[in-house]
């Protein structure tokens, strides 16, 4: 599939999807990443700079790795924790600590929210499930952010141009179904994953379409030559 050639899937395919993958979804994260995703959520933490007396909104939450995070980063600020597929949130829910975090069911097109309701909201592999409308999605988010908040979010992506970019994307389109078959798992659903990964943006038409949004000092890290990266946003206050 080329490259920016979109792969949409309505809510119902991405629920079923991630029904399926839920028992299994920490162990295929940790195999897929080699590991490596404990970095990157640790950078999410430092990025979104959540305070003990602020609230954060962590979308997409599957099994509430980065809402578990926050946690242990404010033991006693508000969480809320969302995410379309009930599955995932049975798996979250029966981990340690969850009585300590609201989780709820929705869909990340439009969140039931007032407006500047959250300091903080992160989320991970979410956005390519959202590109039917992603200016729409971004501009919710921004709408539920308090001026002066900040949006926190990982992304795959096709990685960078050239020999090494290359390379990575063709290690990277076999590893996600050998990760599917190692852990018992439909391997055309980790197929799936890898081939959204490949379908997404960039990291600077991303940027442009958090602009489009209202964000302002849009930035973000790189990392796997680009096939996965840290984005940040924040949106401005206008008291300062």
């Amino acid at each position: 599939m080329p490259d920016g050639e979109m792969l949409e899937l309505a809510p119902q395919q991405v629920r079923e999807m991630f029904t399926r993958v839920a028992p299994r979804y920490e162990l295929g994260n940790t195999l897929l990443t080699g590991g490596m995703d404990r970095r990157w959520r640790k950078l999410i933490q430092r990025l979104a700079a959540f305070g003990p007396d602020e609230h954060l909104l962590d979308l997409a939450t599957g099994t509430g790795q980065l809402a578990f995070d926050a946690r242990r980063r404010q033991p006693t600020a508000r969480i809320v924790a969302a995410d379309l597929t009930p599955e995932m949130l049975d798996v979250a829910r029966r981990q340690p600590g969850a009585e300590t975090i609201e989780w709820l069911e929705m869909d990340a097109h439009s969140l039931p929210f007032d407006d500047d309701a959250f300091d903080v909201i992160t989320h991970g592999y979410l956005l390519r499930y959202l590109v039917d409308d992603l200016d729409t999605a971004l501009r919710e988010q921004w709408r539920v952010l308090k001026p002066g908040g900040r949006l926190v979010a990982l992304e795959t992506g096709p990685g960078r141009e050239g020999p090494l970019g290359s390379l990575a994307r063709a290690v990277g389109g076999r590893w996600p179904r050998i990760v599917g078959r190692l852990i018992g798992s439909d391997p055309g659903d980790y197929g799936f994953l890898q081939e959204s990964t490949l379908a997404f943006l960039r990291p600077a038409p991303l940027a442009a379409a958090l602009e489009r949004a209202g964000f302002t000092d849009v930035r973000h890290h790189g990392f796997l030559q680009g096939m996965v990266c840290v984005h940040s946003a924040v949106k401005p206050d206008p008291n300062k």
